[in-house]
């Protein structure tokens, strides 16, 4: 038997009482099919058709709208319980094979039916802060409590707590489109790392390791933000580190016209063919980003070799704790990896700094949205494939084995939408029967997610019934 698809008709506001009170109703059995973890390696992960619990009057059903995937979904994965938001470095007790992990930790959710002390509406929707930092452990949406992998979900007063307010159906039109709303969380944890321990205004040269990744286009947009407000005025260079060219090809392609603007410069380095020290002068680099996570002997002997004097490193990627050890300059041992962990700053004995940080607040989120919607930055460029929910694992894979450029936006509610790059929308659109406006086929051929192609998809999806 088919249903409307509840969560997009809510969100395109074509609902009644009816469909509210399907979602309501006490007792009522509610199923989702689910992306879930029960151990280590992809061969513990699979799809599952859950049975949810009944909403409570403390409680809130949402509808999973967009969730881009994370290279921290990738690392869940292939850790496991070495993931300290899972296994909380051995202490959490928490039951990956009994519970399961849901991973998607960047959730933008619809609200659907709201229990009677919840202070959250129906159609209301919202971006979800997936770090739960008034808790001891780490607690995290998408890791411990369950993530947006999934159709509908339901959740306390402890998570409802670090819902972030999108879109009210009181507010009109929307502003954002969905694919858009939900992107917010990647910069937020941008900002959130550069307001812990932020570039100088005298810092001149800059270093992003893994500066052809999705995260070093990010931190470069963070930093274009930066120049346009009026700040870092001293800013003449930035080097992009990386073991293969396209991906920082592709980053000076978009981005280095807009710095030139600033008189800054933007220079690859593939680290697999030339040695860094052969580009960079000792002592040069003021700032330094780690994206890469894997080698934080590396990144020391980095820092000792081309880090100015009182120069900083930003250790964004999530090394272990006690992964590079250090000797602070009080005399304490540390490690790049708490510092990371720990989201603290820190000078060193040997004269530079080290700044870190996981994940991001609910303000960090709201000032991302704020920018967003004054359009003071744009994200739909990060956007490189969508997936629907029977192809959310295999978009998993994909990410793991980077097979596009940008993120991979899992789309729970778009039925039968496969993984696709931009540009294979105008196949799947033919074969689904999307109605492309002429502007939306512009953007697909040019391989370019839009506002109007997210609008079309959400218009095209809402329309459909769902088994």
């Amino acid at each position: 038997m088919s249903k409307p698809n509840l969560p997009l008709k809510v969100v395109t506001n074509n609902y009644g009482k009816e469909v509210l009170d399907y979602a309501s109703e006490r007792g009522r059995q509610l199923y989702t099919k689910a992306v879930v973890q029960f151990g280590k390696g992809f061969e513990n992960v699979a799809y599952q058709r859950q049975l949810l619990n009944y909403l409570s009057d403390d409680a809130v059903l949402v509808g999973f709208l967009s969730v881009p995937i994370c290279g921290s979904d990738i690392s869940n994965i292939l850790l496991g319980y070495e993931r300290e938001r899972i296994g909380g470095n051995g202490r959490s007790g928490f039951d990956m094979e009994g519970s399961g992990v849901i991973n998607g930790h960047e959730a933008l959710v619809v609200v659907l039916a709201a229990g009677k002390n919840v202070n959250l509406k129906p159609g209301e929707i919202h971006m979800i802060q997936a770090d739960m930092r008034d808790f001891d452990g780490l607690e995290a949406v998408g890791y411990r409590v369950p993530g947006g992998f999934r159709g509908l979900g339901i959740y306390g007063p402890h998570v409802q707590r670090y819902f972030v307010m999108v879109h009210s159906p009181e507010d009109g039109e929307r502003k954002l489109g969905l694919i858009e709303a939900s992107m917010i969380e990647n910069m937020a944890c941008i900002g959130a790392s550069h307001r812990v321990g932020s570039i100088r205004e005298d810092d001149k040269t800059i270093l992003i390791n893994g500066g052809g990744g999705n995260m070093a286009s990010l931190h470069l947009k963070y930093i274009l933000s930066s120049l346009a407000g009026g700040g870092l005025k001293s800013l003449s260079k930035i080097y992009l580190a990386d073991v293969i060219n396209a991906g920082m090809d592709r980053a000076i392609a978009r981005f280095g016209g807009d710095f030139s603007e600033y008189n800054v410069e933007l220079q690859k380095i593939n680290v697999s063919e030339t040695k860094l020290l052969s580009v960079i002068r000792p002592r040069e680099v003021n700032y330094y980003i780690e994206t890469v996570k894997q080698f934080p002997e590396q990144t020391l002997e980095r820092c000792r070799t081309i880090m100015s004097d009182n120069g900083m490193l930003m250790a964004y990627a999530g090394m272990k704790r006690g992964d590079g050890p250090v000797v602070l300059e009080d005399g304490n041992e540390y490690s790049i990896g708490d510092l990371h962990w720990d989201g603290r700053i820190a000078k060193t004995n040997e004269g530079f700094w080290i700044t870190g940080n996981t994940g991001s607040t609910v303000e960090d989120m709201t000032t991302i949205l704020g920018m967003l919607k004054a359009r003071n930055i744009y994200v739909y460029d990060d956007v490189g494939a969508l997936c629907g929910p029977d192809a959310m694992l295999e978009g998993l894979h994909a990410m793991h084995e980077k097979k596009y450029q940008g993120k991979i936006v899992a789309l729970p509610q778009y039925t039968e939408l496969p993984l696709t790059d931009i540009k294979g929308l105008e196949a799947v659109g033919s074969e689904l029967k999307i109605d492309w406006s002429a502007e939306d086929l512009k953007d697909i051929r040019a391989g370019t997610m839009s506002r109007s192609i997210d609008e079309t998809l959400l218009a095209h999806f809402a329309n459909k019934k769902i088994r």
